[in-house]
C-alpha cells in the first residue's frame, strides 16, 4: 500500500527516490494534455455540481479535490516515473521555506506589470466571462485554485515534465520547453503569458535547489495572493489597481524584483549552508 500512498510518493520524489523517465518534447506535451483532460473533468464535477448549500458544497469540493490529488500522483507516478535507489543528498529547512514564501510574494508583485500590459493590449472580456463560473465558486477558489491545483501542477509540470526533459536536454532548454507547456495547459492566450513567466521561475528553482516543495510554496503563494486580490474592493486590490495604472504596476513590479533578488541571495546562502552541514 505504501507505493500507492500519495503523500509517500511526494516525499519520495522530493528525496529523489522516485524520478521522471526521460521524454522528449512530444512525450511531455502528451503528459500535459493528459493532465489537462483530467483537470477539465475534475473542474466540471466541482463548478457544475449544482449544490447550493455552502457547507455541503465546501465539503464536496474538499473530498473531490483530495481524491483528484491522490489520483494524479498515483496515476502519473505509475505511467511516467521509475524508482531510484540512489537518493539525492540534499536538504531544505524552514528558513529556505520562509525565503521561498517571500520569493513567491515578490514574484506575484513583479507580475503586476504583465497584468497591466495584458489588460491594456488584449480584450480580457471573453476570458473573464469564461472563468466567471469558476470564480463564482468560492469553494473551488479556496481549495483547488489556491492549494490542490498548485500542488498537482508542480508535481506534473516540474516533477514529471521538467524532470523528464532534464534527462534529454540542457537545463536552460528544458526550463523553457516546460514553461511553454505550462502556459499551453492553461488553455488561454492571456494566461499563457503569465504562466510562461512563472514557469521560468519555478523551473529555475527546481533545477537550482532540486526541490518540488519549494516550487509548490511559490505557486501556492502566487495563487492565494491573486485569489485574495480578486475578491478585494477595487480601491485596495493591488491586482486591480495595477491592471489600470502603469505607474502603480511599475512600482509593484519594482518592489517585487527587489524582494526576489534579496530572497534569492538568502536562499543561495542557506542552501549552501544547509547542504554543507548535511554532508559533514
Amino acid at each position: 500500500m505504501k507505493k500507492y500512498n500519495p503523500f509517500k510518493i511526494l516525499i519520495e520524489i522530493e528525496r529523489g527516490g522516485v524520478q521522471s523517465t526521460s521524454r522528449g518534447i512530444i512525450g511531455n506535451i502528451g503528459v500535459g494534455f493528459l493532465y489537462l483532460v483530467l483537470c477539465t473533468m475534475y473542474l466540471y464535477l466541482i463548478v457544475y455540481a449544482g449544490i447550493s448549500n455552502i457547507i455541503i458544497l465546501f465539503t464536496y469540493t474538499l473530498i473531490i479535490s483530495i481524491i483528484f490529488y491522490a489520483f494524479i500522483l498515483i496515476l502519473f507516478k505509475k505511467l511516467f516515473c521509475y524508482e531510484n535507489r540512489e537518493y539525492l543528498h540534499k536538504k531544505i529547512n524552514m528558513k529556505m521555506g520562509a525565503y521561498t514564501f517571500i520569493l513567491g510574494v515578490g514574484f506575484t508583485l513583479f507580475s503586476c506589470i504583465t497584468s497591466f500590459f495584458i489588460n491594456k493590449y488584449f480584450n480580457t472580456n471573453s476570458f473573464n466571462k469564461a472563468i466567471s463560473p469558476m470564480l463564482s465558486s468560492l469553494s473551488w477558489v479556496i481549495i483547488y485554485s489556491s492549494i490542490i491545483g498548485p500542488l498537482c501542477e508542480e508535481f506534473v509540470m516540474r516533477g514529471i515534465v521538467l524532470g523528464g526533459l532534464l534527462k534529454k536536454y540542457s537545463s536552460k532548454l528544458s526550463i523553457v520547453i516546460s514553461s511553454v507547456i505550462f502556459g499551453i495547459i492553461h488553455m488561454n492566450p492571456l494566461q499563457f503569458i503569465t504562466a510562461f513567466v512563472m514557469g521560468l521561475l519555478l523551473g529555475t528553482v527546481y533545477v537550482k535547489y532540486k526541490s518540488l516543495i519549494l516550487c509548490m510554496i511559490i505557486h501556492c503563494v502566487n495563487n492565494i495572493m491573486v485569489a485574495i486580490a480578486t475578491y478585494m474592493p477595487d480601491k485596495i486590490s493591488y491586482l486591480k489597481l495595477s491592471e489600470n495604472n502603469f505607474f502603480i504596476s511599475l512600482i509593484f513590479s519594482f518592489i517585487g524584483v527587489i524582494v526576489m533578488i534579496i530572497m534569492i541571495i538568502f536562499l543561495n546562502k542557506e542552501n549552501k549552508k544547509c547542504n554543507y552541514e548535511s554532508m559533514t
